[in-house]
């Protein structure tokens, strides 16, 4: 394989790559984190102060819990999207998934806290998934095993390697009496391979990236490289026929980013070729994935070689680059952003000046200048402590004259507030911002809430910012997974065992990453989801709130209380809601209801008819009974007046 031409590519992309060893954003990365430590800035005076500000490290220290807690807090860091309603249930299942190999088959919280470290101080900072197999090698030992055993033990497990054996000849009694034979002691290794997705953070010195790079993101970039310091042996553990005295040109092991990142140690150039096994000899291997048309088909193809001095030892053609970047403040059409130290190392430098300022002036007023006449011991005079005694052969007052020296530390502390100020209105932190101002409580509470929030708006943006970054890992690691992972896993998920298999997921290009929780005043936050909360439970009434609704607000509010997991709290299937009536239903039961008052009010007036009805006949029998009582009692007088003659009248 003729790789001249590729090697000559590499090294052309590493003559103008950001991140070589003697480019500005190297020197800029070291003076970031010379300015982190707080080390002295090359000006100082011998005699003066020489103390130094630490902005840098305050402003990066004020940063970092919120921005941590907000990709630490939950459980769903990324959240895969749907493709449709019948895909639901898979994208949650991935989501779960994908999660659950960064956050607990990998050291999640060491892992961002290191990444967004490296992104506050140094501008970019890169993060790395791969599939990595594991070998697990146990070594057992078999006594007396017939022919037939020995085939099954090695027929069973494809991944038993003998590495001792002993053969012989025994007298056993069967049923056809004593017959000869064969056993064997044997001494078996057996392998097992376990891969997963490992997530790692790249130390930026060790990155090149490409100059054409025109966005925040590596994954297309035309070239790419991390370099790390192996030993032989580990090549070779890869797989790879390396030879003893491969040669990596002699490239240096240490950056001057190392010698500022490391304190105390003591570097030497012989270090690497001291082992007196060769196979422990370290040398410089390069991880290279550059866009080369290799083929010759007339389209660049991206490939992802491993590099020793000249010598390509492996090719691959792979889909992209799988390194993930952030930045906290975004350069339109760079790669390259800016980091803490860039908004706030000025204002470092002028504070030091103030603060070296306003102590000398201190020590001047405690060890002033004086001028003396020849009759004053100078011994005396020179040395400056309480108590001490200046001899004098005269008046004193007349051979010491004091010079007077103006008290500059009330403006040189109201210049450092000022400067304190400008930092505050550049990276929105500040004490109240952080909880630290014991005198916040005799401040306004509407000052403080105010500029809370625009603290809390400051790291939002710089959260949604590396949120983009967070994004693409989580898809690198999706895509390793659908690529290596060819065996199911039944792990537990949202408290319920779940088999997964994904072979059976799809390629997803839509996700998004929850960054909301934890920005901010956790206080306001927990009494927004209470609100929100209370006006659910009559909501519900309404049928505009479900109690998945109100499920989710207890999960937020439980994840707002500082509980990384919320299943121990809330059941995660919510009970269903009872069905409302069918509409046909309520029409025909509300026309039979009016069809009831109809009837009862028909027979309303029916009643009162008869009512009526009977009250006239009532009235006329009544009238009728009179009537007849009143002809009865004229006869009765018609016998009584006139007995005699009846017919008379």
């Amino acid at each position: 394989m003729d790789t001249g031409l590729l090697i000559s590519a590499i090294e052309a992309e590493e003559s103008s790559a950001f991140g070589r060893e003697n480019d500005e954003l190297t020197y800029a990365r070291a003076k970031a984190i010379d300015y982190y430590y707080g080390r002295k800035l090359g000006n100082e005076v011998e005699g003066r102060s020489q103390v130094v500000s630490k902005d840098v490290h305050d402003t990066i220290e004020w940063m970092k819990p919120s921005l941590i807690r907000i990709f630490t807090a939950g459980d769903d860091v990324a959240q895969f999207s749907p493709r449709g309603p019948e895909d639901v249930e898979q994208a949650q299942q991935e989501t779960d998934y994908v999660n659950y190999i960064a956050q607990q088959k990998n050291n999640w919280t060491p892992f961002v806290y290191t990444w967004i470290t490296d992104a506050l101080m140094t501008r970019n900072a890169y993060a790395m998934a791969y599939w990595d197999v594991n070998k697990d090698t146990t070594v057992e030992e078999y006594e007396g095993l017939t022919d037939e055993q020995l085939a099954l033990m090695m027929q069973s497990d494809p991944s038993i390697q003998i590495v001792g054996h002993t053969a012989r000849q025994e007298q056993l009694l069967g049923p056809q009496g004593v017959v000869p034979v064969t056993l064997h002691d044997v001494q078996i290794r057996v392998v097992k391979e376990r891969g997963s997705v490992k997530i790692t953070v790249l130390p930026p010195e060790r990155c090149l990236v490409s100059d054409k790079c025109r966005d925040m993101s590596v994954r297309d970039a035309p070239f790419f490289e991390y370099w790390e310091m192996k030993t032989i042996s580990d090549l070779r553990s890869m797989g790879l026929d390396v030879p003893d005295d491969i040669s990596d040109d002699g490239s240096p092991e240490t950056t001057t980013l190392d010698l500022a990142r490391d304190i105390g140690r003591v570097y030497t150039d012989n270090a690497r070729d001291s082992h007196s096994d060769p196979s422990m000899r370290q040398v410089k291997v390069r991880q290279v994935w550059i866009k080369y048309d290799y083929n010759k088909d007339g389209i660049a193809e991206t490939l992802q070689c491993l590099v020793v001095g000249q010598q390509i030892l492996r090719m691959d053609e792979v889909d992209g680059i799988p390194v993930a970047s952030i930045v906290p403040v975004m350069m339109p059409h760079r790669h390259v952003g800016m980091s803490v130290f860039d908004m706030v190392s000025d204002l470092q430098e002028i504070k030091t000046a103030l603060l070296r300022g306003a102590l000398d002036n201190m020590y001047l007023l405690n060890n002033g200048r004086y001028g003396v006449s020849d009759k004053v011991n100078l011994d005396d005079m020179l040395t400056s402590r309480p108590g001490g005694l200046v001899r004098v052969n005269g008046i004193p007052g007349q051979e010491i004259m004091p010079f007077t020296h103006p008290n500059a530390i009330p403006q040189s502390l109201q210049a450092i507030e000022y400067i304190d100020q400008i930092r505050q209105n550049r990276t929105g932190t500040s004490q109240y911002f952080t909880g630290v101002d014991q005198n916040a409580l005799n401040r306004t509470a509407s000052g403080i809430a105010q500029l809370t929030s625009a603290a809390s708006q400051r790291v939002e943006l710089i959260a949604r910012v590396v949120a983009e970054g967070m994004r693409e890992l989580f898809l690198i690691i999706h895509e390793l997974v659908l690529k290596h992972n060819r065996v199911s896993e039944t792990i537990r998920l949202r408290n319920k065992w779940i088999t997964i298999d994904p072979r059976d997921w799809k390629k997803r290009y839509d996700m998004s990453v929850s960054v909301g929780l934890g920005v901010g005043n956790k206080e306001q936050l927990m009494s927004n989801l209470q609100m929100i909360l209370k006006i659910q439970g009559s909501a519900i009434q309404l049928g505009i709130c479900t109690p998945e609704n109100i499920r989710q607000t207890c999960v937020e509010l439980t994840k707002a209380a500082g509980f990384p997991s919320a299943e121990k709290f809330w059941s995660s299937e919510a009970a269903p809601q009872q069905q409302g009536p069918d509409p046909k239903m309520v029409d025909a039961q509300a026309k039979m209801a009016m069809h009831d008052k109809e009837l009862q009010a028909k027979m309303a007036m029916n009643q009162q008819d008869n009512a009526t009805e009977l009250q006239k006949e009532q009235m006329r029998v009544a009238g009728n009974m009179q009537a007849k009582r009143f002809e009865k009692g004229i006869d009765l007088m018609k016998d009584t007046l006139f007995p005699m003659a009846p017919n008379a009248i």
